[in-house]
């Protein structure tokens, strides 16, 4: 191969329940001499194309944020559920509410992110009504709250003088925006976490977040400036204040140079997990799915063998050998590893194409093979042979 590519996922803690999607990507069915069917080419032109189906799928997958007219405590105007989190907006900051590791016991762990000297007058907006509503049934009748609307940004308007930020995200992450205008300052921008055990930079830029609850980044910050339709990137660091030891730290923002005549546009993005799955030699992932503990299911396909492919349980422990086979994994709720791993495959090749998951955490998984049933496991099924 020319050229080795390893599946990566990028996962944001605020998937919720039954949420899926996938591609199909048909293989070329090329021919050798000797009429079997031959490895397809992996050219650059067809990883732009996955790459795009990839980012426009992901960007697909909605993310609420929903209104607080009294189905929860706090003062919160909005909030965003995950599986093990839930964010609170509200005027002087956001509200991490992490549920503890054990899962035997009701422990929560809060962890703020104040705003330093804000606008006192600020309060979130709605923006981009979506059609999802949620509505709650607890208690009596009278106190059920129904055709709650829900929003796909919020905005902080002229949070700093000149300063907007604007919340938004998808299943990939939760990005926060500020938009400065021409002759604000963005030094203004100062946030504060609170609650946290330590608050750190990672050598390659991200701000890392650890509380006993677990551990979440803010990724890369990145900065830019429009120009005749085009970006254009500004230096952008974070600059974290020296900690405290009290669990409270205070950062904002290193910028290079930019033209302070023109809109400034601060993007940094929040992470929880990011990793590898893959061998010595090429993956491809082309779908995944979620379930209702915010575990992770990815299948795809592999030329990777068991010596180096994360192989762990799964429905086939062993590479079939001579051409691409099908992958199904499982990544626990925390992305720190694999509760399953294994190929799907027989003699020739397979791709994993969509993926689904029930609510008992059972993984339904569909492709394309070229192998008949003498290598192919064909157990039970609609039809036991190959046609």
């Amino acid at each position: 191969m020319s050229q080795k590519r390893t599946v990566f996922i990028l996962i944001s803690f605020l998937f919720t329940a039954g949420t899926f999607w996938g591609f199909g990507l048909p293989p070329t069915k090329n021919l050798d001499s000797s009429g079997q069917p031959e490895p397809p080419a992996v050219k650059e032109t067809r990883s732009g194309q996955e790459k795009a189906h990839v980012e426009q799928a992901f960007g697909r997958l909605p993310l609420y944020f929903i209104a607080n007219e009294g189905q929860v405590d706090g003062d919160a105007p909005f909030y965003v559920k995950g599986a093990d989190k839930t964010l609170y907006f509200n005027s002087e900051g956001i509200t991490y509410a992490l549920k503890g590791r054990d899962k035997n016991k009701s422990e929560r762990w809060i962890v703020k992110l104040d705003f330093v000297n804000p606008n006192p007058d600020v309060e979130p907006r709605g923006e981009d009504r979506q059609k999802a509503i949620f509505s709650y049934f607890k208690s009596r009748p009278e106190d059920w709250k129904t055709g709650l609307p829900t929003y796909a940004r919020i905005t902080y308007d002229d949070l700093w003088p000149g300063i907007d930020l604007v919340y938004s995200g998808n299943v990939n992450e939760l990005k926060y925006e500020f938009v400065v205008e021409p002759d604000a300052n963005p030094e203004l921008i100062r946030l504060t976490y609170r609650g946290a055990s330590r608050v750190s930079l990672k050598k390659t830029g991200e701000l890392e977040v650890t509380t006993p609850a677990g551990v979440f980044e803010d990724g890369v910050p990145y900065a830019y400036q429009m120009f005749d339709g085009e970006k254009k990137r500004v230096s952008m660091l974070y600059a974290l204040d020296e900690d405290t030891g009290e669990g409270t730290v205070s950062y904002g923002f290193d910028l290079g140079d930019y033209d302070a005549n023109e809109k400034l546009y601060l993007d940094p993005a929040v992470l929880v997990y990011c990793g590898y799955i893959g061998g010595s030699n090429d993956e491809i992932s082309n779908a995944i799915a979620v379930d209702g503990q915010g575990s992770v299911y990815v299948t795809g396909y592999t030329w990777s063998d068991e010596s180096t492919f994360p192989v762990t349980v799964g429905p086939d422990l062993f590479y079939n050998g001579g051409s691409y086979d099908a992958f199904v994994a499982k990544v626990n709720a925390q992305g720190t590893g694999l509760d399953y791993c294994g190929y799907i495959g027989g003699e020739y090749f397979e791709y994993g194409n969509g993926i689904a998951v029930d609510g008992l955490g059972n993984a339904y998984v569909t492709g394309i093979t070229f192998s008949d049933e003498t290598t192919f496991p064909a157990i039970v099924g609609p039809d036991l042979t190959y046609n």
